[in-house]
């Protein structure tokens, strides 16, 4: 039995695919194969297929998917590999039988090929890893909130992917080989300028100058027309290299910023600045002993639990009303676990429920420059800092704390990619994250909680010898410590 959700959702049981076409069905069943191996909560199918309307009988439905999901996996033979757990439900499947596993091991390969510069094999291991796409990630299921956010990554990497082949190539020089695949792609991403680059300069080394500088003049006007922009600094210098009477070769090729065509080990050595920007600490923080430990376990338990089989970034996410401390909680946390992360700790308020939200390209700047970055070789638009934000703490132990989101795809450009790095979100709505991040949601103290927490916060002896005071400020708290 092999899953496929790179493309049309498929179980593909001795050559046919056995799926029914019920949508909310396949809906359904693309939440546990995405989650596989954990446990999805009922509520985590409620949130997906119904979203902020889900009926009455929203459970009993939930449960009537899976049996269907069950009977069709036991006609197959494989009834016993969907089980029930306490309030959810588990599909326990090998990596091997998911196609998702083998493109991210091949893309994992081909970047060890490229730090061992053999560009020839990673281009022929992207080349496969690309291979086994059959068009959008689930392109056949309609997807939630929470489906929306695995396609989200899952297309980020498929075209990170597609870039890093196309950069191999042109360092293989196949110029001509890529003309006209990169024209389709400047057609589709009108916008990009690392394809216009890429096609630029794949023209000009196939004796194609004059179709060059035309690729630049058609990229420039349709970013000023819909942008208001100019073209990025670096297509710019490409442009004005190519105008001149006889460009020297060499200096076509290294028109690009460092960052985007040296190998990471290299990346690594040049910026390796260790950030330490968590707020300071409350010295004596009280209660939360059961949400502190589940946070700080999965920050660091379930990194040496998976990193073998796993490359995603561990996720906690925290989630409770305003004012209930979840700024408190996450900050006090990220100390406790700091020292695992000797890369450093980055932290950025995202400012959501204040209604003054950060812009994330600026967020991402602020995590360059933190990072060593210089000002001058960090990228304009949000995906390509994004992009370079991931590359510069992969394989670096570095924990990012981002305070007050609105949403997982508002934080999703700021998290890294590697299994070495790990993220803490808190947010006043519940969060969903495409690699499952463990969620925290914070209620108010309970009496006992808030009466230990008082004793530490006021000074009053007073108050603090009367017990009926203690127990009117506890009531016109209502449990909440701001």
């Amino acid at each position: 039995m092999n899953f496929r959700i790179l493309g049309p959702l498929e179980i593909v049981v001795d050559g046919a695919n056995v799926i029914s076409t019920a949508p909310k069905f396949r809906q359904a069943l693309a939440l546990l194969i995405l989650r596989r191996n954990s446990h999805v909560k009922i509520v985590e199918f409620i949130d997906e297929l119904w979203s902020d309307n889900p009926p009455v009988s929203a459970k009993t439905t939930v449960q009537t998917y899976v049996y269907k999901i069950r009977k069709l996996l036991q006609e197959s033979g494989y009834g016993n590999i969907l089980h029930t757990r306490p309030g959810g439900y588990m599909l326990s499947i090998s990596d091997e039988a998911i196609d998702l596993h083998e493109f991210e091991r091949l893309v994992k390969e081909s970047q060890v090929s490229l730090n061992k510069e053999d560009p020839e094999a990673s281009s022929r291991l992207l080349s496969d890893a690309l291979s086994l796409w059959r068009g959008p990630a689930l392109a056949d299921v309609a997807a939630g909130e929470l489906l929306s956010a695995y396609i989200t990554r899952l297309e980020e990497s498929r075209f990170r992917a597609l870039e890093q082949r196309v950069e191999t190539d042109l360092q293989l020089g196949r110029h001509i080989e890529l003309i006209s695949e990169l024209k389709s792609l400047v057609t589709s991403y009108p916008l990009h300028e690392r394809f216009h680059a890429s096609l630029m300069i794949a023209l000009h080394y196939s004796g194609r100058r004059s179709e060059a500088l035309d690729v630049y003049t058609q990229c420039r006007h349709t970013t000023v027309n819909e942008l208001g922009l100019e073209p990025g600094e670096e297509l710019q210098r490409l442009h004005q290299t190519l105008l001149s009477a006889d460009p020297p070769l060499g200096a076509v090729v290294d028109y690009r910023p460092a960052y985007e065509i040296q190998p990471r080990g290299q990346l690594e050595h040049e910026w390796h600045v260790s950030p330490a920007e968590l707020p300071r600490d409350i010295h004596d923080f009280t209660a939360r002993s059961e949400e502190l430990a589940r946070i700080t376990d999965a920050l660091l338990t379930s990194q040496r639990l998976s990193e073998e089989a796993h490359s995603a970034p561990r996720i906690a996410a925290i989630s409770g009303m305003p004012g209930v401390g979840k700024t408190a909680l996450a900050v006090h946390a990220a100390h406790r676990v700091s020292p695992h992360f000797s890369d450093g700790q980055l932290y950025a308020d995202l400012g959501s429920s204040t209604g003054s939200c950060q812009e994330i390209t600026e967020v991402l700047f602020g995590f360059l420059r933190s990072l060593g970055v210089p000002a001058d070789r960090v990228p304009e638009d949000q995906e390509s800092r994004s992009r370079l934000f991931r590359s510069v703490v992969s394989n670096r132990e570095i924990l990012v704390v981002l305070d007050d989101a609105a949403s997982m795809e508002q934080v999703c450009p700021l998290l890294p990619g590697s299994h070495t790095c790990a993220a803490l979100v808190t947010s006043w709505r519940r969060l969903h994250d495409p690699h499952g991040a463990h969620s925290v949601f914070l209620k108010p103290f309970r009496q006992g909680e808030a009466v230990d927490f008082l004793t530490r916060a006021v000074d009053d002896a007073r108050i603090l010898e009367d017990s009926e005071a203690m127990a009117e400020l506890v009531r016109s708290a209502a449990g909440l410590p701001a």
